[in-house]
């Protein structure tokens, strides 16, 4: 996009880099509302957030935001299980090989000795 616009995608629970105080107080209203002091800034997002939601065309928005959050979890969720079965499985084979021939393992497993090669890399 040629917008013009800069994306800043800030964390919560980051703790890369010097921040200002009053930015952390910003993340600290963003994660928990309740506990911010009232501040007229806060009150005024507030009142946007507030008129997002009640306009259907801002809510669509709005909810379409959040659909593509969940979708992204959702994503990252499966990948780390991916990722982590790939782990699991590789460690797997590494234990069987301390004891077993690559061959016996290949029967075992059914994975052939191509693949058994490529996982202990």
């Amino acid at each position: 996009m040629n917008d013009k616009t800069a994306k800043i995608f800030l964390s919560t629970k980051g703790n890369k880099g010097p921040v200002s105080d009053r930015l952390i107080e910003l993340l600290g209203y963003i994660e928990h509302p309740e506990k911010v002091p009232e501040k007229p800034l806060y009150r005024n997002i507030e009142n946007e957030v507030t008129k997002v939601r009640m306009d259907p065309e801002g809510r669509h928005s709005y909810m379409l935001v959040e659909a593509k959050i969940m979708d992204a979890r959702r994503y990252g969720r499966e990948e780390g299980e991916k990722v982590g079965r790939e782990s699991e499985r590789k460690n797997m084979i590494c234990k069987m090989l301390e004891s077993t021939s690559k061959e016996e393992v290949s029967k075992l497993t059914g994975l052939s000795l191509e693949e058994i090669e490529e996982l202990i890399k």
